[in-house]
């Protein structure tokens, strides 16, 4: 899209169950060797000026602060009928999927 080339974006049933959703995340890890600069680096990433550059670029990021100017072709969670994930249930399952990944994929 930012080439021009005919391709748009479609966000699946929605007028069903809706679309995945994958929020990206950012974490400070326990025992890290430079908490405060990454405590730096959260706070950046976390600021609406941010959210809008991430909106802007190529990848399109979908910004979580009310108010962020983005580009026409971004869409905000509200637009978007997003698929209900109950990520603490996926959690619960992390390690019996996991197994099962390793066993799968690593013969």
């Amino acid at each position: 899209m930012a080439d021009g080339a005919p391709v748009d974006i479609v966000f699946p049933d929605q007028d069903g169950i809706g679309t995945l959703v994958i929020p990206n995340t950012v974490a400070l890890i326990a025992g890290g060797p430079h908490p405060e600069n990454a405590r730096r680096f959260i706070d950046y990433m976390l600021r609406p000026e941010t959210e809008r550059a991430l909106a802007w670029s190529r990848s399109a990021q979908i910004p979580l602060h009310p108010g962020v100017e983005m580009p026409q072709h971004v869409r905000s969670l509200g637009e978007i009928v997003m698929l209900d994930v109950d990520y603490y249930a996926i959690a619960d399952h992390m390690d019996e999927v996991c197994t099962y990944l390793d066993e799968l994929f690593l013969r």
